[in-house]
């Protein structure tokens, strides 16, 4: 079973990089301002937007559970 995510954008922090697009482009696009948007949160497993989210230089990429809110990256601060 696949856990259904949220997956948010710091618009302020994007800097348009496009990491998060070239890995996995069935989830992110970059809108006309240049800027990241989520097109689909379903368009890969978590693996492989976690490491999108990983990627981004900014770490303006928020991912977390849609039934329990949980925060699944960034890691909490420790």
């Amino acid at each position: 079973m696949t856990v259904p995510l949220v997956i948010e954008i710091d618009r302020e922090a994007c800097v348009g990089s496009s990491v998060c697009v070239a890995l996995t482009n069935d989830v992110f696009q970059l809108d006309s301002s240049g800027i990241s948007t989520v097109i689909d949160p379903a368009g890969a497993s978590l693996g492989e937007i976690l490491e999108a989210a990983e990627g981004c230089p900014t770490t303006a990429i928020r991912v977390r559970r849609a039934d329990t809110g949980e925060v699944i990256f960034p890691p909490a601060a420790g």
